[in-house]
This record gives structure tokens, sequence and C-alpha cells, in this order.
């Protein structure tokens, strides 16, 4: 995508610019809104089986976090071997979606989310040659040894970046795959991003106030404050109520 294609994209009211040249996107990458929010909370809320990686895998192929090959040049994209590499990210987005101080801090792994990290310094992280996470590091050796020559894609590399519009004075974020796009879209709403406190689920809120995923969550706690309520002041008020009845009558 050239200069004057960036310009025009922006003049329509685009704050991302979604480039379709990368094998790693779905067949139809222009897809709207909700698929990616439902594909980024399935993603965040995945459990730690295997099974439950195959299946998110299925479900949401393009949601890849990072490309990488081995020797052969063929896909480790949703391989069970790369099983360690989908949790390091599941849990670095659970960092941000609860707004983990210590994650936001740390600039690379803002990098490592958004996809933003050089070719060249990703290509050494993979291999071995540069340790910037020891995380990442612990779901990287594994892989190195079943799959010698473990690299990242060449042609269409799959990594993001952000470009400045000096004369605009605007930033666009050009992403390669559906994760990352995913990733710009939650950074635009980050308000959204909660934890159900009923159910620890991760969810996108409609309206600031809002706390609980689902009706049923939020009706279940509600009964759950009400029944503590009476166990702690509620039966003893009836119990004093029911005293003064009794005196009353006993008056009379």
């Amino acid at each position: 995508m050239n200069r004057r294609d960036r310009q025009a994209q922006m003049r329509i009211g685009h704050r991302a610019v979604w480039t379709s040249v990368s094998s790693y996107q779905a067949a139809s990458w222009d897809k709207p809104t909700v698929w990616f929010v439902t594909g980024l909370q399935r993603f965040v809320n995945a459990e730690d089986s295997l099974s439950a990686y195959q299946a998110l895998g299925k479900a949401f192929p393009s949601f890849w976090p990072l490309p990488i090959e081995d020797g052969e040049r063929k896909a480790l994209s949703w391989h069970p071997d790369a099983h360690g590499i989908f949790l390091f990210y599941r849990n670095l987005l659970r960092r941000f979606w609860t707004r983990d101080p210590d994650a936001l801090k740390y600039g690379f792994n803002t990098d490592l989310l958004f996809g933003t990290v050089s070719y060249d310094e990703m290509q050494k992280i993979i291999v071995g040659k540069v340790s910037a996470d020891w995380a990442l590091e612990k779901a990287l050796a594994p892989l190195r040894n079943l799959h010698p020559g473990l690299h990242v894609p060449e042609g269409s590399v799959p990594f993001a970046s952000f470009w400045l519009d000096w004369s605009a004075g605007t930033v666009a974020y050009i992403s390669q795959i559906d994760f990352q796009r995913a990733i710009w879209l939650l950074f635009r709403e980050s308000w959204r991003a909660k934890v159900c406190p009923k159910c620890s689920t991760y969810f996108l809120v409609q309206k600031p106030a809002q706390l609980y995923c689902s009706p049923a969550c939020s009706q279940a706690a509600h009964r759950t404050s009400s029944l503590t309520w009476w166990k702690k002041k509620g039966f003893r008020r009836r119990a004093t109520r029911a005293k003064a009845n009794d005196k009353g009558r006993k008056r009379q």
C-alpha cells in the first residue's frame, strides 16, 4: 500500500489500515466488527487444555497471533506443538484486559500484542539469539527442539506498524493479521474490557456501569447479595420486630 492509498483511507475515516496480502488472514479479510469481538473473547477465555486450543483454531484459524514456520517452511499455526505460544499470548492478553500495571509499563509486551516487533528482532528471539521475555522463551524452547529451523515467514511479513501522517496529525495502525486487528479494536475501546465478578469470564461491556457478563450472572449475584444481607442483618431485624410484637400483645 503506497502513501497515496494510505492517505485516501485516512480521509474516509479509517483509523487503522488493513492490508490484504498476508496468507495468514482468513479468506474474506474485510469482516464486521462483531466477528473480531467474538474471536477475541473466545481467545481470551480459552481454557488451558489442548482440546480447547484446537477447537479455537478450527473456529478462528486466522486468529493465530505469531506466524512461524519450521525449517521446511511449514506453518506451525495452531499446531499441537505450538500450544505454549498460544498460552503465552492468551495470558498476555488477559493481563492487558485486566490492566495489569506490570504488563502495561513494559513496552515490549505492547509490541508483542500489537505485532510491532521488527522482523529482525523477532527472528533473533525465535532462534534463541535474544531472550526478551522469560515466558515467551519458555514457550519457544520446546519448538526449537521439535522443529529445527524455526523462523518467521519471509515475503509478506506478518508484522504490523504504526504510520504517522505528519500533515494530518494522525496515526494509522497498519496490520497484517486478524489477531492484530482485533487487538486494535480492543485498544480503541479498552474501557469495555472487564471480568465478570460472578463467573470470571472475560467480556466486553455495552455500558460503563455494566458489571456482569450476562443477565444470569447479574441475577445470581443479586440473589447471593440478598441472601448474605439476610443472614447478617435481615434475620436479626425480623427477630427484633417479632420480639417487639410479642411484648405488645402481652401488654394488651
